[in-house]
């Protein structure tokens, strides 16, 4: 299955990373692994720590709805799980802290 080469993904992470013209300290690099594994490089390049939502985002372990897939300009209908989340009263398990400087690896299967 061909789809890999036109994957809208991290919508969460890299729209974060490019939104608008602010500048982001999150540089996040996607390498393709095999046929539908994928690797997620994040590097907080600026000063402080950061603190990411894991719930529902590719740092999430749960087999759920993490990126969206395409064929050409066809989106895929998902057949999995779709996780909704409140934004409320998250414990500290939920988040991925990334010190400032340093850089997390995170690998997915997108057909999973």
């Amino acid at each position: 299955m061909k789809f890999l080469g036109n994957i809208a993904l991290l919508a969460s992470l890299a729209s974060a990373a490019t939104l608008g013209k602010r500048a982001s300290p999150l540089d996040v690099q996607i390498e393709k692994v095999g046929n539908s594994g994928l690797k997620a490089t994040i590097t907080n390049t600026g000063a402080e720590d950061l603190k990411l939502l894991k719930t529902g985002t590719i740092l999430d372990s749960a087999p759920v709805e993490k990126v969206q897939v395409f064929q050409g300009s066809s989106r895929l209908d998902f057949q999995g799980i779709r996780l909704r989340v409140s934004n409320a009263g998250f414990d500290e398990e939920a988040f991925q802290t990334i010190p400032a400087g340093q850089t997390i690896e995170v690998s997915f299967d997108a057909a999973g």
